[in-house]
């Protein structure tokens, strides 16, 4: 079996040409790959700005309690630390 025959060197120019097309391939798919971690970036960033525009509408009393939300604090922990801080104020 070997190679078909050459005929005006087409084979080896056809075989020159599935490889330049697959190395363009490859190259294109390494570009996909980093302009898709680039967009990851860009969209948790994204997240990170609207969530400090979401909190900057609130108190900092307001805020405090979201990010206690935030940090998996149940509402009767949430309750509690408010009241000690509450305590604490009138105390002051």
């Amino acid at each position: 079996m070997g190679c078909p025959p050459k005929t005006g060197g087409s084979y080896h120019g056809s075989k020159r040409k599935t490889f330049n097309g697959i190395e363009h391939i490859s190259h294109v798919a390494s570009d996909l790959i980093d302009e898709v971690a680039r967009l990851k970036s860009v969209e948790e960033e994204c997240k990170i700005l609207k969530e400090k525009v979401f909190l900057n509408q609130f108190t900092v009393a307001e805020q405090q309690v979201f990010e206690l939300a935030l940090d998996g604090y149940s509402g009767q922990e949430m309750q509690l630390i408010l009241s000690k801080e509450e305590t604490t104020i009138k105390s002051q």
